[in-house]
């Protein structure tokens, strides 16, 4: 990138990734399973780069399209939206003329919708372990409402055992979600299946993955099977959860 540090801001700060490793030249951010670089040098354009001075484009599949649409003008960032026979996509670019597509992730092949969200926490893997397992945690920063409340949470972390949480956002809505885990390795992988009281015989899929990164923990964040015609904004909510829990294990 020819201008760096406006580069990094704008991935930062506009599209809300999180950084995993900053140097001087070279800034790591977290891209669901991946990771996407940010170097130092290049040339910018104020215009789109043609497909001579930039031949990659980056495009991104979303499960909330119009959420993630209304997140990105939010924050600031111009759009454009177009429709075409086998879908929908949103192109911006980024502060050195580099184009972004969002695509609808329900038009991907008829597969079933996935959600990936990497975050980091400032405590060792073990402090978010027992966020995700001590059901008096649990009720200080589960739901997406950052003025709602748990009302119940019960745990019974296994392998076959199962969950219920119930929380009220602040408008009055009660949701209750549950399921069972699959997977429970401590400090390191919880998996475990997804429903909620109100949409009985839909079935989705957490997992949940920990590692070490520093002094603190990386999470990775999957939420498969989602149900494509939900009308919950998992996108938006497991971020604005994750904050929660951020500020709950401080």
């Amino acid at each position: 990138m020819e201008h760096y540090e406006r580069a990094v801001g704008f991935y930062e700060k506009a599209l809300g990734l999180p950084v995993i490793e900053r140097k001087d030249a070279l800034t790591v951010f977290g891209f669901g399973r991946s990771y996407l670089m940010v170097e130092r040098n290049g040339f910018s354009s104020k215009q789109e780069k043609t497909r001579e001075q930039s031949p990659v484009v980056l495009r991104l599949d979303v499960v909330d399209f119009d959420d993630s649409v209304a997140e990105l003008l939010e924050r600031g960032v111009g759009l454009t939206v177009k429709s075409y026979p086998w879908g929908r996509i949103a192109f911006f670019l980024d502060t050195e003329g580099n184009r972004i597509e969002l695509k609808d992730h329900r038009w991907a092949g008829g597969a079933s919708p996935k959600l990936t969200i990497v975050r980091t926490f400032p405590f060792p893997p073990a402090r978010v372990w027992q966020g995700w397992t001590d059901p008096a945690l649990v009720r200080r920063w589960f739901g997406s409402d950052p003025q709602g409340t748990v009302l119940g949470a019960g745990l019974d972390v296994r392998v076959g055992g199962g969950f219920e949480v119930t929380f009220r956002n602040s408008d009055g809505t009660e949701f209750t979600c549950f399921g069972s885990y699959s997977a429970v390795v401590e400090g390191q992988r919880l998996a475990f299946t997804w429903q909620w009281k109100n949409t009985p015989g839909v079935i989705e899929s957490v997992d949940i993955q920990l590692r070490a990164e520093g002094e603190g923990t990386l999470m990775v964040f999957e939420h498969a099977d989602i149900d494509p015609d939900t009308s919950h904004g998992y996108q938006a909510g497991w971020n604005n959860t994750f904050d929660k829990l951020n500020r709950c294990l401080s």
